[in-house]
């Protein structure tokens, strides 16, 4: 029972549009519904985010390519974000999910 509702939460959120910011510094308190690009001299080096499934984690992913893994971000015309490859938590939740156009698309 107790999997089913987590199965429908995660769906119900999924649905809601996730909102960027793009900081030179995290504030103390990260929103749950924003994904933060960090940036230092205007360059993003890390995207943070809290966990969608509501463990409420800190994710991290690295930007910058010299460092394996990492990510790439793209913001489109209408101001939404998407984030490539997907992220995968090995440990904890073990979330697995992409971020298309500010939307949760979760993997299986």
């Amino acid at each position: 029972m107790k999997k089913r509702l987590n199965r429908i939460r995660k769906w119900l959120d999924s649905k809601k549009r996730y909102r960027y910011n793009i900081v030179s510094e995290l504030p103390h308190k990260l929103n749950p519904r924003v994904i933060y690009v960090e940036e230092n001299l205007g360059y993003p080096w890390q995207i943070v985010m809290i966990c969608p499934c509501g463990c409420g984690n800190k994710l991290h992913m690295n930007l910058i390519n010299e460092y394996d893994p990492f990510w790439r971000y793209d913001i489109d015309k209408k101001n939404r974000i998407s984030l490539y490859p997907s992220v995968h938590r090995f440990i904890g939740c073990q979330s697995h999910f992409f971020i298309k156009k500010g939307i949760i698309t979760w993997c299986r």
